[in-house]
C-alpha cells in the first residue's frame, strides 16, 4: 500500500490573508479555511489556466481534502470559493 502524502494549505477568509503552500503534494492535498466563511466549492487548474479537476465537495465545511493522484506532477493553481469570495493559490504535484 502506498504511502499518501498530504500537505496543507491555510486559508484565510479574506484573499489577503493566504498562507500559500509550500511542498510538493503526492496524493493528498488537505486544506482549512482558517475564517469564518464555509467552503463553497473548489477547483484545480493548470497553468494555462484550464479546469482540470473540479470535485463535488461537502460545502459548509472549513476544511477539505482534494485527492491529486491523478494529476501528473507538475504545478497548479487551485482556486477555494467562499461567501467572502474567491481565492487562487499555486501547489505542486510530485512523484
Amino acid at each position: 500500500q502506498a504511502e499518501v502524502e498530504q500537505r496543507v494549505l491555510n486559508v484565510e477568509g479574506a484573499p489577503s490573508n493566504v498562507s500559500p503552500l509550500r511542498d510538493p503534494a503526492t496524493d493528498l492535498l488537505r486544506f482549512e479555511l482558517t475564517g469564518e466563511a464555509p467552503l463553497q466549492a473548489v477547483r484545480v487548474l493548470d497553468l494555462s489556466g484550464r479546469q482540470v479537476l473540479a470535485p463535488m465537495m461537502r460545502t459548509s465545511t472549513l476544511s477539505a481534502q482534494l485527492g491529486v493522484q491523478d494529476l501528473p506532477a507538475g504545478a497548479y493553481g487551485l482556486e477555494v470559493f467562499t461567501a467572502n469570495g474567491a481565492t487562487r493559490h499555486s501547489f505542486v504535484v510530485a512523484r
